[in-house]
């Protein structure tokens, strides 16, 4: 496998575990408020990763200095050892304490899924039948 597809494949599974974040963190808790404001879900997964990790470590930082010298802020770079282990005890960490939800289905919804298919059906041989009727 390619390094360029091995990482579209994580991204996408970043991007969708981020989605699931949506349904499992408490606006009620602050920490969890920050993370649901974070619009991009892929961001929204690396971020609690970040800080949910202790396998992440600060090696760095530098100052950033605009054309007059004042200062723009501070970058701070780290990186991650045993990231897929650090991944798979995020996953097992959040599975324990956060419990999915369930997300409410419309009536209309549970109606399409149970019913709708086979009375279109019933309808269509119930015309089928009323035509061969007249017919013959």
């Amino acid at each position: 496998m390619s390094d360029q597809l091995a990482i579209q494949q994580f991204e996408v599974l970043a991007s969708f575990a981020g989605q699931s974040l949506e349904r499992v963190l408490k606006p009620e808790i602050e920490a969890e408020i920050l993370l649901l404001n974070i619009s991009d879900a892929r961001i929204r997964w690396y971020n609690l990763l970040k800080q949910s990790s202790p396998t992440f470590g600060n090696l760095s930082y530098g100052e950033q200095f605009d054309e007059i010298g004042s200062s723009g802020g501070f970058i701070f770079t780290g990186s991650m050892h045993k990231f897929a282990d650090a991944l798979a005890n995020l996953c097992l960490s959040l599975h324990s304490s956060h419990t999915l939800r369930e997300t409410p289905q419309s009536k209309w919804k549970w109606f399409h899924d149970n019913y709708c298919k086979s009375l279109i059906i019933g309808g269509v041989f119930a015309l089928i039948g009323a035509a061969f009727k007249l017919i013959f």
